[in-house]
């Protein structure tokens, strides 16, 4: 490109980003109340009135963005502007893309920032009032966003020395793996967790004699978790629980789970139980809790639960192949260098090479580096030890080894290793996903590296150059260590993927050693 032709497009590139300077300059200036009402407005009037419902959805978004980025500052939005953005988001997607359940969410967004927010008279259908009033219901019953709620008819008052009756149904369609009772006593700040059980039609269960022995009022809260223990839906939440007035009779019908009797009456009330500091003080098995001695065992901790749930026994697969430092030498194929074992030169074919090679400069001979070595396939085995460590064995079998030595010696194939890792999550083998570890291992093998080399030799008076392999043998021993991870689809299988450094010895070079593996846990 000529001088000139390339100033011109560089002027021209300069004379662009100034021009559009220039033109975003106003618009940046603009306020964030102001920016957001101007991207409302076009979506409703302009993009909504002439059907490019996409469009108009997509301008409301970046409206709720600016009003979002600008939270916290001098230029915020107040909430009037975003339950604006939320209501008009509501309307294009009921109204306009059809889609009544993000509509829903919208909507409910909208009334979480102002209860009383109301419907725009000159955009409501059928299908936006639709939106707005199962909106409406879910904010009523307290649900948040983005939560789906739990059907369950509450019972208001109890007996003080029964068990509360507890039962939800889950929406239709709804994949529940847990439901969870929060509850906290009367005079208590302290919440406690019960796990309902799956019954015909949803799941029930009992707040438990432990949390009714006062009068007064007793707070819950009902949470169903997935698979993946997140909240999916809720009936009542910590900020708006459920209120049970536990007194010391109930009049009429007493609570009780669907198609089941009233539970009986706990052991004991307070004011015959023995006092208590810890469960040493009480007789028999009772627990001590509150102060108080009470039938019944000490509900697991967090760490018993994750120890129960924790797989122990680890079984794996796993390919290495070796990357070896190759020990220099400026004497790698004569005789007396490789009757030591350690050293071997072959033609092709592996026919050993028994000549005299002459000292040629960059001939015979093995320069410092890295190179490829013997691989490996391994099984494994490991035993979790205190929720996040493992010690086990390693065994199989290596190959790409070296032809038999003229001395007789033969490639050692097997590798046989002890090993201990500890991985830096918390209780890693109860749950999936990513589990970072570090490890130890030492034991016995055997790792060769390969390199061509070119000799030169004396044949008939004359100077010959040849090429040969030559093997680097080292072992029969090694120790190191090595960082990795493992990704599990699930709690009981895992990919593996980690690099080790190796020493050997007495035979001595250092071994990179990255693998890829499968682990299963049972």
């Amino acid at each position: 490109m000529k001088a000139h032709a390339r100033f011109g497009l560089l002027a021209f590139g300069f004379a662009s980003i100034a021009s559009a300077m220039s033109i975003a300059t106003p618009a940046s200036a603009q306020s964030s109340v102001d920016r957001a009402q101007f991207l409302m407005e076009e979506a409703l009037e302009t993009d909504y009135l002439s059907t490019d419902f996409s469009a108009a959805d997509g301008k409301i978004k970046a409206a709720i963005a600016v009003c979002g980025k600008a939270k916290g500052s001098d230029d915020a939005c107040p909430d009037k502007i975003f339950a604006e953005a939320y209501r008009a988001r509501g309307i294009v997607l009921a109204g306009g893309l059809g889609n009544h359940k993000e509509a829903v969410e919208a909507f409910r967004e909208m009334l979480v920032v102002d209860a009383t927010f109301p419907l725009h008279d000159d955009y409501t259908t059928d299908e936006i009032q639709a939106a707005y009033d199962e909106a409406k219901k879910w904010t009523e019953r307290g649900i948040p966003p983005g939560l789906q709620g739990l059907d369950e008819t509450p019972w208001t008052e109890q007996s003080t020395g029964r068990p509360i009756p507890v039962f939800v149904e889950a929406p239709e369609g709804l994949s529940v793996a847990k439901v969870v009772v929060r509850f906290k006593s009367p005079g208590s700040n302290k919440w406690r967790d019960v796990t309902l059980q799956e019954q015909s039609g949803g799941y029930g269960g009992y707040v438990p004699c432990r949390g009714v022995t006062k009068e007064g009022e007793l707070l819950y809260f009902v949470t169903a978790f997935d698979t993946s223990l997140v909240r999916v839906a809720v009936a009542g939440t910590e900020e708006t629980p459920r209120v049970v007035e536990l007194k010391l009779a109930v009049e009429g019908r007493q609570p009780a789970l669907p198609d089941a009797d009233p539970p009986s009456a706990c052991p004991a009330t307070r004011s015959d139980m023995m006092s208590c500091e810890i469960d040493d003080d009480c007789p028999g098995n009772q627990i001590c809790d509150e102060y108080y001695c009470i039938e019944g065992e000490r509900p697991p901790s967090a760490e018993q639960v994750a120890a129960e749930e924790t797989l122990s026994n680890w079984f794996s697969f796993g390919v290495s192949p070796d990357v070896v430092l190759f020990q220099p030498t400026d004497d790698a194929c004569s005789q007396s260098a490789q009757s030591s074992g350690q050293l071997g030169c072959y033609y092709d074919l592996d026919v050993p090479y028994e000549g005299t090679p002459l000292p040629v400069e960059k001939t015979n001979l093995i320069s410092s580096g890295f190179g490829f070595g013997s691989a490996r396939a391994l099984l494994g085995y490991d035993r979790v030890l205190g929720g996040n460590m493992q010690a086990g064995v390693r065994f199989g079998l290596a190959f790409l080894g070296s032809p038999t030595h003229s001395n007789g010696d033969t490639f050692y194939p097997f590798h046989l290793a002890a090993r201990f890792a500890y991985f830096f999550t918390r209780d890693p083998f109860s749950t999936d996903g990513f589990r970072p570890f570090a490890y130890l291992t030492g034991g016995t093998a055997q790792t060769v590296g390969l390199v061509q080399n070119a000799l030169t030799e004396r044949n008939g008076g004359k100077e010959v150059g040849t090429t040969v392999n030559t093997y680097q043998r080292s072992g029969n021993y090694f120790a190191g260590g090595g960082l990795g991870a493992q990704y599990a689809f699930t709690t009981a299988a895992a990919l593996v993927l980690d690099v080790g450094a190796w020493q050997m010895f007495p035979e001595q070079t250092t071994v990179i050693s990255p693998q890829l593996g499968f682990a299963y846990g049972l």
